[in-house]
C-alpha cells in the first residue's frame, strides 16, 4: 500500500475494467492528460511515484511488444490516470487538502484494477469516483459534453455542500450564475451518467426536477 496513507484514514476501494477494445495508440497517456486538463487545470501538474512528474510515470509506446504487453500498458496508464483524476476531483467537490492513492493490477484478467484512495468521507470519494469514471469515459469517446465539465464540477461541488438537501435546476443556475438551460443540460447528462439522481420531494414548492449526489452503487468501468 502507498506509505504517505494515514495510519487509520479511510480509502476508497474502487476496481474497474479498461474495456478491451481501447487501443493503445488512441489513448496516448500524455495526449489523454492534456485533455483532461482542460477541464481539471493543474492536474498536468501532479506528483507521483517518488514525488515524480506525472507525465514521467506512464508506460510509453514500445514499452511492451505491441501486442498483449502493450495493451496491459495501455490500461495500467489509463486506470493510474484515474487514480490521479479522483484524487483532483476530491480536491475540487471537497476542498481535500490531502489525498493519496495506490493503483494495484490484477494478472488475471489484465484489465482489472482495484484502485485504494484515501478519502475523508465516503459522499466526498463516491462523488469524485462516479464523476471521474464519466469524465474519462467521455474523452475516451470523445463525447460533445466535455467542454461541460467545468461546470459539472462546480455543479457537483454544490449539490455536495447541501447534502442531503437536494437542488432544483433554477436554483442551480442563480447560485452558479449561469444559464438555466445549460445547466439543464450538464445535470441531465449526470443524471445519465449516475453522478446525479432525482430526489423525489413530498413537497416541491418550485417545481420540476430535484437534483442530489447518486447514492446508489454502479458499475465502475473505464471503457469507451
Amino acid at each position: 500500500m502507498n506509505r504517505d496513507f494515514i495510519a487509520g484514514s479511510r480509502r476508497l476501494k474502487l476496481q474497474i475494467e479498461v474495456h478491451e477494445g481501447i487501443r493503445y495508440t488512441e489513448s496516448d497517456p500524455a495526449v489523454l492528460l492534456e485533455q483532461l486538463s482542460e477541464s481539471l487545470p493543474g492536474l498536468d501538474e501532479h506528483r507521483c511515484c517518488g514525488n515524480s512528474e506525472i507525465g514521467s510515470t506512464f508506460f510509453r509506446n514500445g514499452d511492451g511488444d505491441g501486442s498483449t504487453e502493450g495493451a496491459r500498458l495501455a490500461s495500467a496508464n489509463l486506470a493510474h490516470l484515474l487514480e490521479h483524476v479522483v484524487l483532483d476531483l476530491q480536491y475540487r467537490i471537497a476542498g481535500a487538502t490531502r489525498c493519496s492513492a495506490v493503483t494495484c493490477g490484477y494478472w488475471e484478467p489484465p484489465s482489472r484494477y482495484d484502485l485504494f484512495v484515501e478519502s475523508s468521507n465516503a459522499l466526498c470519494a463516491g462523488t469524485s469516483a462516479r464523476l471521474g469514471v464519466a469524465l474519462m469515459n467521455d474523452h475516451l469517446a470523445g463525447h460533445p459534453a466535455i467542454p461541460l465539465y467545468g461546470l459539472a464540477i462546480r455543479v457537483g461541488r454544490e449539490l455536495y455542500e447541501r447534502h442531503p438537501w437536494p437542488r432544483g435546476d433554477a436554483e442551480l443556475a442563480a447560485s452558479l450564475e449561469e444559464p438555466a438551460g445549460r445547466v439543464q443540460e450538464i445535470t441531465r447528462h449526470l443524471r445519465e451518467r449516475s453522478v446525479v439522481e432525482e430526489v423525489l420531494m413530498t413537497v416541491n414548492f418550485g417545481g420540476g426536477e430535484q437534483y442530489g449526489l447518486a447514492a446508489t452503487p454502479f458499475p465502475w468501468r473505464v471503457n469507451r
